[in-house]
């Protein structure tokens, strides 16, 4: 992608990929049409669960025409709805979850049996596809079997944990699967673009406590920070319900719009406005990991498209404004540093947590090389908390599944990060842009994961992966992944 011109055009795209909308895709409007109606009826008459099935089943027809839709409408709700919590729709789970679990069985009734009768094919495993199946092996089936092995108890918590990896590698696998033209992935990006701007909006509201947001977002979110109650206005969780998120969904966008710029160069300003509402979005998160991401994001997109001076030249001054304008936040942030330990609060509890109740036990036997159980977590002694995390990632991994997940996350990225940065170099169009993303995901992820578990992170790992799988495409195969309408 370095050196392409600005407003340059796009490779010719095989199948559907030159605009025309295929007439599945149509019907799948026409059903979402309908589930909005019926679910407008249901909430008129009080019945939530009853408005989540009128819209469910429009919705899976939809998805069983024309399979790329439920990629889509991962992309647009998931950020969304992904803070929503648990049990507050849809008895028992998260809407997210039952979104993905909608999704999947609607791609899969479709798919399958054309697999079976030779009519769709699966894309051709690539390394970073056998990288993430060893990442998931370790993370999710070792350290079961392993506690199993030991003769140890393997509660619900540790079943519901084990899943995490697996519940990613089918959101990446669905991407894969239903992805199947250049022009789908142009798709993906624009919808990604469009839904990460009304997130950065929320945040902006929520820390300026404008509109009834924060309390808005306090009656119907989950609470993003233990021992907290009420409207959040110190730190933006927006709809992700997590400060952390809403900084990774940000830099994440902010990676696409400037492949989008380079590659497309239009629409100019509007691409212009909406990164530096992301920009502003990181810093109401208020997060410095979210801080330290941007400059790791501008190093490595800067040095992948080849315009690393022009990179910083037009973040510097986004960031200065935004740091003026959130002021309240930035300075709550930095006043931690004033105490006599020299150190915020936050940072002394998370040091705490790990001296006193996660380095023991991870040094115990051996632990540090089997890892200790699935679920990363611990009781609380406290009242005002149920739960003790794991702020470390790589503590995380070995917590979880020992040295082999160490060295299985320590080679998912770096396969992930060549593979990747040699697509960004040698296509200039929507996959490049998808791989300059989804390079710089990975390696922001790799330097956050000394502070906190970023490579599940909810809303940033919900659509690293996705990046991870457009970047992938093969345009040679596009031709023969998908069967006729």
């Amino acid at each position: 992608m370095a050196g392409v011109a600005s407003g340059s055009t796009t490779p010719p795209t095989i199948g559907h990929g030159r605009g025309r909308i295929a007439w599945p895709v149509w019907l799948g409007l026409v059903a979402i049409g309908l589930s909005a109606v019926l679910a407008g009826v249901a909430v008129g008459l009080g019945d939530r669960l009853g408005a989540a099935f009128a819209m469910a089943v429009p919705i899976g027809i939809a998805i069983y025409a024309a399979p790329q839709l439920g990629a889509y409408l991962w992309l647009v709700a998931s950020p969304l709805v992904v803070g929503l919590a648990r049990g507050d729709v849809i008895p028992f789970v998260r809407p997210n979850e039952a979104l993905l679990l909608l999704i999947l069985g609607a791609v899969a009734f479709r798919v399958v049996p054309l697999l079976l009768a030779g009519r769709w094919r699966l894309p051709a495993l690539s390394r970073v596809d056998l990288a993430f199946g060893l990442l998931v092996l370790t993370g999710s089936l070792l350290p079961i079997l392993t506690r199993l092995g030991r003769d140890l108890p393997v509660d619900m918590e540790d079943v519901l944990y084990s899943f995490v990896m697996i519940k990613y590698l089918l959101i990446y696998g669905l991407f894969r699967l239903t992805i199947t033209t250049t022009a789908q992935v142009r798709v993906c990006l624009v919808l990604v673009i469009a839904t990460a701007l009304p997130v950065a909006i929320v945040a902006l509201l929520q820390v300026n406590g404008l509109f009834g947001v924060p309390e808005f977002l306090a009656r119907h979110y989950d609470q993003a920070f233990s021992g907290t109650t009420g409207p959040v206005t110190a730190r933006a969780t927006s709809t992700v319900a997590s400060s952390f998120g809403v900084a990774n969904i940000m830099i994440h966008t902010c990676a696409i719009l400037a492949g989008w710029f380079i590659v497309y160069g239009r629409p100019r300003w509007l691409l212009l406005g909406i990164g530096v509402v992301c920009l502003m979005g990181v810093l109401a998160a208020g997060q410095f990991s979210g801080i330290i991401g941007v400059v790791i994001a501008i190093g490595v997109t800067g040095w992948l498209i080849g315009r690393l001076r022009q990179m910083v030249l037009w973040s510097l001054p986004v960031l200065v404004l935004g740091a003026v304008v959130l002021w309240p936040v930035v300075e709550q942030r930095l006043a931690g540093f004033e105490r006599e330990s020299g150190l915020p609060q936050s940072w002394e509890g998370r040091i705490d947590n790990l001296e006193r109740f996660i380095l023991p036990e991870l040094a115990s036997g051996d632990n540090w090389f089997l890892g200790v159980r699935p679920a990363p977590q611990v009781p609380a002694p406290e009242w005002w908390r149920n739960w003790v995390y794991i702020e470390s990632g790589y503590l995380w991994l070995l917590w979880i599944g020992g040295i082999p997940y160490l060295a299985a996350y320590l080679a998912f990225t770096w396969v992930g990060i060549q593979e990747l940065g040699r697509i960004t170099r040698g296509r200039p169009d929507a996959i490049g842009i998808a791989a300059l993303a989804g390079t710089t995901g990975l390696a922001m992820v790799f330097v956050l994961m000394l502070f906190d578990p970023h490579l599940t992170m909810r809303g940033g790992a919900d659509l690293l992966f996705p990046l991870l799988a457009l970047a992938l495409l093969d345009p040679r195969q596009q031709r023969h992944a998908a069967a006729p309408p």
